[in-house]
């Protein structure tokens, strides 16, 4: 197992009761199990927007160069795979 590390995190009086409901509420064992599933949810998002975000700069970059595709024929072309995969989907 890791090392652990404690920190101290001062909180506004409604965060400390959500997080003390939370708590009670016995979906974690501890509020430190609470905080490390927050910080992971959180670490995943930031993942996940960084991607977007040099996913939007490459189109970006793409549309510069006059690389551009009509976006209505693009948004049927998705349409169109997407009932396909639900159709697959149902059969199985």
């Amino acid at each position: 197992m890791a090392s652990e590390t404690t920190i101290n995190v001062n909180l506004t009086p409604d965060l400390y009761r959500y997080v003390k409901s939370v708590e009670k509420s016995k979906r974690y064992t501890s509020v430190s199990e609470f905080f490390r599933e927050a910080l992971r949810e959180k670490k995943e998002r930031d993942l996940v927007r960084r991607e977007l975000e040099l996913k939007i700069e490459a189109g970006l970059k793409s549309a510069r160069e006059g690389r551009v595709e009509d976006g209505d024929a693009a948004i049927d072309e998705l349409i169109g795979e997407l009932s396909v995969r639900r159709t697959t989907r149902a059969k199985r």
